[in-house]
């Protein structure tokens, strides 16, 4: 159960992606900050338009921009 790693780790593995590759999304911070802790691209989700750019900028920054 979140924030506990296991369960992140455990998404991670049924996925077969990496931290690095994953965004997580949450509206409750120690669950966020459980994710950012083990290297996932993290976000606290505060309204849609918030949640839809930051998830552009992980994008851009994945990509080079």
């Amino acid at each position: 159960v979140k924030p506990d790693p296991a369960i992140y780790h455990h998404t991670l593995d049924l996925l077969e992606v990496a931290p690095h590759e994953a965004i997580f999304v949450d509206d409750i911070p120690v669950n966020v900050e459980a994710a950012d802790a083990l290297g996932i691209h993290a976000i606290l989700f505060r309204n849609e338009a918030q949640a839809i750019a930051d998830i552009r900028n992980i994008q851009a920054r994945a990509n080079g921009a």
